[in-house]
């Protein structure tokens, strides 16, 4: 009767005309129907008022509909199983890479995360910069020839940032469009090839803009590095400089009034020179090579037109933590892995180096160390003939010039740096401060002595020192008894290496590995074809649209402003309203006065805000350049 009663309530849901038939079968049924009500209604209890009153209150229509429709939707909800959502994989897809202005550590940051999508059955078509070493599977290398930025840099022992941005600013708008023209890229552009992604580093790469924004395909950027103050925008997430700070001017938090206002003036400074003079200098050279089709958006605006995000920042050992929106993805660490075992007479080397271990010196892949002066060389030669420690020497040259290498240093011109790291015999890691060498030190627990350079080497070796696991020496503080001193203490230092070791644990304690996590995210944006639904709309404001700085001048002003434009005299009626409700294009051509605003004035006002000229315009409708939507 129970199943003939379950039955009968699944029908009912379909047919009104069983409602009728209930009426009638329901009272002989009474008893049937308080055990059906009793078990699937176990923990709420059935007032025996209900039945024995039956004589009354089964006669009533409403109350019948009202326990029939109880027991309908409870029978519903212990028999439909529930609803999964199954994550289907988009399947092999076609991607593009494009890393061709970075060094050559860029480079092994970004071919690993091509490594892993082609591990996936991916096929990956990867436009580099350096020559290809060795064949990988399902990976296709072009390599395209033209100028690193790090090669325009003759010198790194001899130039500091304010020399390098000297030297760089004038010739960037010309790296990219020269690599446009290359023969090279013009075959593989010629080929038509098809892409379902194109994932690009964040290298002055923006001319290559216009060609991605033809594939129509979404756009994931590459930067390796932390999220900055001058990429918030790119990034699509906020960035707060009273605790991000500045990895150019760096100070180690907390920061002083002085340093916020600092660091803030030095990243809008930064942001204006890129948008308002390098990417329009960088179009325009562009377009007069007939590199990059005109009736396109400018490259300002192709630039935001991203559906990701990639950094290299591990994020649960940031200092401090910041917030991100959904289109930022971690991947610090991506490159790290376990050791693997040395080659055999290196082996024999720094086993040969017994209780006392070994030390490991290397500047990395940019700086040539025979650029180092002589006064450098010899401090080091001098200080680690003194130690009991054996020290291997990354070394570009058979030899040291004008220096003579004490015993127990050993050359290499070429060394497998994690390998190194991992051994249970070393002790220090002596290094530039790139963020790849650091990261690999913690990722096997080794502290670090950091001799900075350039770029953002000196916030890593500070950061370093200020949590705990590592000292910077400066080169033009360099002595023997100071580089001597610190080796012994950070050798004998318990608390340091147990740091270090901790920090480890904290950077492989994640919910999936780097690779991983960043290939789910890709393929995230392939099967919902560019993810906007994850984009922050403070991407498509002004610099100053995420600020309440814009609000704030809002309220002062009262919405009414009087504006000079073109030749300085006074214009009324413009009315400067928050970005946030204004158009990314201003229609408006003419001043209410009948004169024609000139463009350099509307792009130096664009930049703080949007005008929006009242009482007329020539379009009613603004219209504004939105990024690629689902197809």
């Amino acid at each position: 009767m129970t199943v003939v009663l379950l039955t009968l309530f699944d029908v009912m849901k379909e047919q009104l005309l069983v409602m009728s038939l209930l009426l009638v079968i329901v009272p002989m049924l009474q008893h049937q129907l308080k055990q059906l009500v009793v078990m699937l209604l176990g923990q709420i209890e059935v007032s025996s008022f209900l039945w024995t009153r039956s004589s009354v209150m089964w006669r009533s229509g409403n109350v019948l509909v009202v326990v029939i429709m109880v027991v309908v939707v409870t029978v519903q909800a212990k028999t439909t199983p529930p609803t999964t959502t199954t994550r289907t994989n988009p399947g092999p897809s076609r991607i593009l890479v494009m890393d061709l202005l970075g060094s050559r550590s860029h480079k092994q940051f970004i071919m690993t995360i091509a490594e892993e999508l082609a591990a996936r059955n991916h096929s990956i078509t990867y436009l580099t910069g350096y020559e290809s070493t060795r064949e990988r599977p399902n990976i296709r290398e072009i390599y395209i020839p033209g100028v690193s930025l790090f090669t325009m840099i003759t010198n790194t022992f001899n130039t500091s940032y304010f020399q390098m941005f000297r030297t760089l600013l004038p010739e960037l708008h010309k790296l990219c469009p020269n690599l446009l023209a290359t023969q090279e890229f013009q075959s593989f552009h010629r080929e038509g090839g098809k892409f379902d992604l194109v994932i690009s580093g964040l290298m002055s790469l923006d001319c290559f803009l216009p060609y991605v924004h033809a594939l129509q395909v979404p756009l994931v950027y590459v930067f390796p590095n932390m999220v900055q103050g001058t990429l918030d925008d790119v990034a699509g997430t906020p960035f707060f400089h009273s605790l991000g700070g500045s990895m150019v001017l760096s100070e180690q938090f907390p920061f002083s009034f002085k340093y916020r206002l600092i660091v803030t003036l030095h990243a809008e400074f930064a942001k204006f020179i890129n948008l308002w003079y390098s990417l329009p200098k960088m179009e325009r050279e562009c377009k007069s090579r007939q590199l990059c089709p005109d009736g396109l958006p400018s490259l300002v605006e192709l630039r935001i037109n991203s559906s990701l995000f990639i950094t290299n920042s591990v994020k649960t050992l940031e200092m401090p933590t910041m917030p991100y929106t959904p289109t930022v993805v971690h991947a610090g660490g991506l490159h790290c892995r376990p050791p693997h075992p040395l080659p055999q007479d290196l082996e024999e080397w720094v086993s040969g180096s017994g209780g006392a271990g070994f030390i490991l010196f290397s500047l990395g892949s940019v700086v040539k160390p025979s650029d180092m002066p002589i006064q450098y060389r010899t401090v080091l030669a001098k200080v680690f003939g003194s130690l009991e420690q054996r020290v291997l020497w990354k070394w570009d040259e058979d030899s040291v010039n004008e220096v003579t290498l004490p015993p127990n240093v050993r050359l290499e011109k070429w060394l497998p740096q994690q390998d190194i790291l991992g051994h249970p015999q070393l002790h220090l890691f002596m290094t530039h401060g790139g963020l790849l060498s650091l990261q690999e030190a913690t990722y096997h627990g080794v502290p670090i002595i950091g001799f900075p350079l350039f770029a953002d080497q000196g916030y890593n070796v500070g950061r370093a020192e200020s949590e705990g696991w590592g000292r910077q020496i400066n080169w033009e503080d360099l002595s023997y008894d100071l580089l001597r001193n610190t080796i012994i203490e950070i050798i004998n230092d318990n608390k340091m290496r147990e740091e270090v070791e901790r920090r480890s644990v904290v950077m492989q304690d994640q919910p999936m590995p780097p690779g991983e996590w960043v290939t789910y995210w890709i393929e995230y944006v392939i099967r919902h074809r560019g993810a906007v639904h994850l984009r922050c709309p403070a991407v498509h404001m002004p610099c100053s649209g995420g600020s309440i700085i814009a609000v704030a001048i809002q309220l002062v002003s009262n919405g009414d402003w009087t504006g000079s434009i073109g030749d300085g005299q006074n214009t009324n009626g413009l009315r400067l309203t928050p970005s946030g409700t204004a158009t990314r294009h201003m229609d408006c051509d003419y001043a209410p006065d009948g004169r024609r605003i000139k463009d350099a004035d509307r792009r130096l006002m664009q930049y703080w805000q949007r005008l929006t000229v009242t009482p007329s315009c020539r379009s009613p409708t603004p219209s504004r350049w939105s990024p690629m939507q689902p197809q």
